[in-house]
C-alpha cells in the first residue's frame, strides 16, 4: 500500500500497490519527483518488472493508473543491505534499472546481467532495454543489484552491485539518455 495524506499528515488514505514486493524512487543526487513516486514492482516468482506511476488528482486524491512492465526475467529486487535507487526520474522520463535471471550465451558465468530502460511519464511506454554490463561473477544472483542516480548535469550513474566482488561503475555519456553509448564499466571498492 501507498499512503498518502491531504491534511498534513493528520488523516491517511491507503491505495493497494501491488502483490509481491515494491520500493519507490527517492530523493537522490539531482533526481526530481515531482509528485507521488515511481514504484517498482516485483514479483516473488514469476520475475516480472513492472513500474507504476502514481499521478495526483485534480481533487487532491491519488490514481494509481496501471502499471507497465519493464521486463519478465528480472531477479527479486528486496530491499536488504540499504540498497539504491532502481528508479531515477527528471522530468517526463523515468529511468529503471534492474539485473536480469537470464544470462547471455557465452557469457553464462560473467556475472549477473544489468539493464537499464527509459519510462516516458507521459505515454506510459517503456524504451529499448540497454545491457549496462555485469555484476559480481559466476552465475546470475540476487545480490548482484544495480542502483542510478542522476549527477547536476544530467549524466546517469550507475553501480552495478556486488556478492563477493567488487562493485562497478558507468555512466551515460550523454546526458539524461539511457539508450547509450556508456562507459566501461570499471571495478572499484
Amino acid at each position: 500500500f501507498m499512503l498518502h495524506s491531504r491534511d498534513r499528515c493528520r488523516t491517511w488514505r491507503a491505495y493497494p500497490v501491488c502483490t509481491g514486493g515494491a520500493r519507490m524512487e527517492r530523493n537522490d543526487g539531482h533526481n526530481d519527483i515531482d509528485g507521488p513516486p515511481p514504484i517498482f514492482i516485483y514479483g516473488r516468482f514469476d520475475k516480472l518488472l513492472r513500474v507504476r506511476l502514481p499521478q495526483k488528482r485534480p481533487d487532491g486524491g491519488l490514481d494509481m493508473g496501471p502499471s507497465v512492465v519493464v521486463a519478465n526475467d528480472s531477479i527479486s529486487a528486496s530491499c536488504h543491505s540499504g540498497g539504491g535507487n532502481y528508479l531515477a526520474t527528471k522530468g517526463d522520463k523515468t529511468y529503471v534499472v534492474w539485473a536480469s535471471k537470464t544470462t547471455i550465451p557465452g557469457k553464462e558465468l560473467d556475472g549477473t546481467p544489468c539493464y537499464i530502460a527509459t519510462i516516458d511519464r507521459k505515454a506510459g511506454t517503456v524504451g529499448k532495454k540497454v545491457l549496462l554490463g555485469f555484476a559480481g561473477s559466476g552465475h546470475p544472483d540476487d545480490h548482484n543489484l544495480p542502483a542510478i542516480s542522476i549527477d547536476g548535469k544530467g549524466y546517469l550513474h550507475v553501480v552495478l552491485g556486488a556478492h563477493h566482488d567488487q562493485f562497478r561503475h558507468t555512466r551515460s555519456k550523454k546526458p539524461l539518455d539511457a539508450s547509450g553509448p556508456w562507459t566501461k564499466p570499471k571495478p572499484f571498492g
